[in-house]
C-alpha cells in the first residue's frame, strides 16, 4: 500500500538488483518512497501514474538478486539518484505513519 499520496515517478526492472520496483514522488516533492522486489506482474502502474495513500501499489515478491519474499523499502530526500539526493532511515517516518 502507499503510505502517501504521489506520483509514480519511475517503474523498472533490474534483473541483477532491485527487480521489479516503483519510485513514488510524494504530492510535496520533497521526497520519493522506493519500493523494491514487487512481485513479477503484481502492479499494472505507469510512470505519471496519481497514487492515493492507501491505495494497492503491488505485492511483496522475490524479484531481482533477492534470497527471498520481502519489501526493500527507501526514502530519499532531495531525489531518488537525484544531484544532492540521499537515503534516510525510513524508521522513524515508519513509526509516525503507524500512529
Amino acid at each position: 500500500m502507499a503510505p502517501r499520496s504521489g506520483v509514480v515517478y519511475w517503474r523498472a526492472y533490474q534483473r541483477e538488483g532491485a527487480g521489479s520496483y516503483l519510485v513514488i514522488r510524494e504530492d510535496d516533492g520533497g521526497r520519493d518512497l522506493v519500493f523494491m522486489h514487487l512481485q513479477a506482474g503484481s502492479t499494472e502502474l505507469t510512470e505519471g501514474d496519481r497514487v492515493s495513500a492507501g491505495q494497492r501499489i503491488g505485492a511483496v515478491g522475490s524479484t531481482g538478486a533477492s534470497s527471498g519474499p520481502h519489501l526493500h523499502f527507501e526514502i530519499w530526500v532531495g531525489g531518488w539518484y537525484a544531484k544532492g539526493g540521499k537515503p534516510i532511515d525510513p524508521l522513524p517516518q515508519l513509526r509516525a505513519w503507524a500512529k
